[in-house]
């Protein structure tokens, strides 16, 4: 059981290593790609509502500003902890959003 959790955070780790790799690439040689996408993403953003706008600032703010929402740090530290295929511990991520709210 142990070496399948050793197993599982490997292929998690270096999956995320594969990816970061795989889109500096990008960002390097596919300049033409990257301006396709760039405008996607802009006419994506256009054309959504005021509401949904202003709304996602909202979020992206309260979720940016730790010592305002120390739940939406433990969310999304707990996330990127689960991602890189770590066991969830409460103590770890706590000990991460305190030391965010005091930066």
């Amino acid at each position: 059981m142990h070496n399948e959790d050793c197993i599982h955070m490997i292929l998690h780790f270096s999956t995320n290593l594969i990816c970061f790799f795989i889109l500096s690439g990008y960002s390097i040689m596919g300049n033409k790609e990257l301006i396709l996408l760039n405008s996607w993403i802009q006419e994506f953003l256009y054309n959504l509502s005021d509401t949904i706008k202003a709304f996602s600032i909202l979020l992206l703010t309260d979720l940016c500003i730790g010592f305002h929402s120390p739940h939406g740090w433990e969310l999304m530290i707990g996330f990127i902890y689960k991602d890189f295929g770590f066991a969830h511990n409460d103590p770890i991520i706590s000990g991460l959003v305190s030391t965010n709210a005091i930066l």
